[in-house]
């Protein structure tokens, strides 16, 4: 049977693709809830992964950096509440969130450090929600278009290499 937690945050998710912010960003706060409630730690961080997401999405929308700062703040819980918690399988996709949001906002080392940190513990500590050999393949495209970026031309082959994956 599915959490409430789980319930809430995949309609938060599915509200966000559709555009609704603000809704999103509430049925993310009652999933949080639900998590702490039911002591669900995974979920917990997993929620506030999808959190900076919305935000990521809200700063596009409004052309609005303040968002961005949003993102990366929860982004950076999303991962103190997995390593704290020794969530290992929940780090992949807090870490590859928190380099999104440094993506975001071009700060493209730090990016390329936390790209780096999602594909290594993808690999090795794998959730089973993502443990799939395309995302796999878009860790790594990110991981070469951050390094690209940063000017480490070496990127390419990585973003090559990830497209061949898929």
């Amino acid at each position: 049977m599915q959490s409430k937690g789980r319930k809430f945050h995949e309609l938060a998710d599915q509200i966000r693709e559709e555009g609704n912010f603000g809704v999103a960003l509430n049925l993310h706060n009652l999933a949080l809830h639900s998590y702490s409630i039911d002591k669900d730690n995974f979920g917990f961080s997993e929620g506030l992964a999808d959190m900076s997401i919305t935000y990521r999405h809200m700063s596009s929308k409004v052309s609005d950096g303040n968002y961005l700062i949003l993102s990366l703040h929860i982004a950076k819980a999303a991962v103190e509440v997995a390593e704290k918690k020794g969530l290992k399988e929940a780090l992949a996709v807090a870490y590859f969130n928190l380099a999104k949001a440094y993506d975001y906002l071009k700060d493209f080392s730090k990016a390329v450090e936390f790209f780096k940190k999602a594909s290594d513990n993808l690999e090795n500590n794998p959730p089973q929600s993502h443990n799939r050999p395309a995302i796999k393949a878009d860790f790594q495209i990110h991981l070469g278009k951050a390094k690209y970026e940063s000017g480490d031309k070496s990127g390419l082959e990585i973003i090559e290499d990830g497209i061949k994956k898929l």
